[in-house]
């Protein structure tokens, strides 16, 4: 049985805590792929920056244009058709950001049944945080959190498992560790600390 750990972080406003879940569904408006996927685990990531693509910010973006920013995004997952997809500054229901679930709308349009999305900074405008799809079935996530590292908020690592990878029967255990960490790029303690917290996961 093969296994698989994805892990992202963005920042968050929260105390620290860790959150397990074991109970993930898909969902059922989106087709589940039947046939084994490749044997080749195809990856990717990408910071998604609340849908604004190349403009300065958010709030400077109007109408459909979060929509058609993110059917880029759709486009390209559904060219190479990575099994496991992490993104960064995912918004969910967001004023700022056309008042719809960005992660939910990717996920839809590049067909990935299973996702975990962690909101990890919220007011009333924004919601926004890490997510993780995947078009292989989910056996649990987990949510860390962490002190902060002024000037930005606390980080938040959201990590999932996978089990029976590649749909291929092994006789042992076989572990994948796959990280993508947002952290502030000036702060190598911070850096640190993401990978102590990684291995704490690995664990979890």
């Amino acid at each position: 049985m093969d296994v698989l750990i994805c892990l992202a972080c963005t920042t968050i406003e929260k105390q620290q805590r860790t959150v397990y879940n074991d109970k993930i569904e898909a969902d059922k408006t989106i087709n589940i792929r039947q046939d084994h996927p490749n044997p080749v685990l195809r990856v990717a990531t990408l910071n998604i920056a609340h849908g604004r693509k190349d403009s300065m910010n958010q709030l400077l973006v109007w109408g459909d244009t979060f929509k058609e920013n993110l059917d880029d995004i759709a486009k390209v997952l559904n060219q190479h058709k990575p099994q496991l997809v992490a993104l960064q500054d995912a918004d969910a229901e967001s004023r700022w950001s056309g008042s719809f679930d960005h992660v939910a709308y990717i996920a839809l349009n590049s067909e990935y049944p299973w996702r975990t999305h962690v909101s990890n900074a919220e007011s009333w405008s924004y919601s926004y945080g890490t997510a993780l799809l995947s078009e292989l079935p989910l056996v649990k996530t987990i949510q860390h959190t962490f002190q902060p590292s002024p000037p930005t908020l606390e980080k938040v690592l959201c990590s999932l498992k996978l089990n029976e990878l590649l749909g291929v029967e092994v006789t042992f255990a076989r572990l994948i560790l796959f990280l993508c960490i947002w952290i502030f790029r000036g702060k190598q303690c911070v850096r640190n600390r993401l990978l102590k917290c990684a291995k704490y996961c690995q664990h979890g």
